[in-house]
């Protein structure tokens, strides 16, 4: 059961990140051009707020990651400790990905507070499952 709502959880994260994408910015992005994938999206304007901009250009990243971490979770859910250096490895990559657009070796536009936020994710995430999931395990 655990498992599943894991699974739920991380393809709900995913899906509202791709939501954000698609209602508020361009979708001309590196993936879709690597997929071949061409989508016509007008981005709704929204008057740019420190708030409003954290939620369109940064939250997306934290619920990718966040969508990463809970995947992974579920399926290394019989054995934590396993799961945990995944989940960390996995985590460490993304923040070096995010790293590598700075020194433009990845494409894309390098900005400080994706990684603040891919840090929040994952330290809340973690907090989360210690302090509510694995007590009850």
């Amino acid at each position: 059961m655990k498992k599943t709502i894991l699974f739920f959880a991380a393809v709900a994260s995913l899906l509202i990140g791709i939501l954000i994408y698609y209602a508020f910015r361009n979708l001309d992005i590196q993936l879709l051009r690597w997929l071949n994938i061409h989508i016509n999206n007008a981005p709704s304007p929204v008057h740019q707020t420190p708030v409003s901009s954290f939620l369109i250009y940064n939250l997306p990243d934290g619920l990718w990651l966040l969508s990463g971490v809970l995947f992974i979770r579920a399926l290394w859910i019989s054995n934590p400790a396993a799961g945990s250096i995944y989940i960390f490895v996995f985590c460490f990559l993304a923040v070096f990905i995010e790293g590598f657009q700075y020194f433009n070796l990845v494409p894309g536009t390098f900005d400080p507070a994706d990684i603040i936020t891919m840090v929040f994710v994952a330290f809340g995430e973690g907090m989360f499952y210690r302090c509510f999931i694995q007590r009850r395990i």
